[in-house]
């Protein structure tokens, strides 16, 4: 199995393993895969919400997540106490 380009986050479907869950099929994709898909499903939430004047909240973990941070920087940030109820 080649591995897709890596700044392509919608890889063909022929190049991955499908399976049967409870009546329903699901592709089995590598993590680092699923990452780059999860990022660029958030980078298009954050176009719609911004083309349409929003203003997008997003918890500390989705930030770091969004934003692909050095480690380092991930963990000061984690530190940071949280000050929205």
């Amino acid at each position: 199995m080649s591995s897709p380009a890596a700044s392509d986050p919608y890889p063909p479907l022929g190049e991955h393993d499908l399976i049967h869950l409870g009546g329903e099929m699901a592709v089995v994709v590598p993590v680092e895969e699923f990452q780059n898909l999860r990022r660029a499903a958030m980078h298009a939430r954050f176009l719609r919400a911004k083309a349409a004047g929003e203003t997008e909240r997003m918890t500390v973990e989705e930030f770091i997540e969004r934003t692909g941070l050095p480690e380092h920087i991930k963990q000061e940030l984690r530190e940071i106490p949280e000050t929205r109820g």
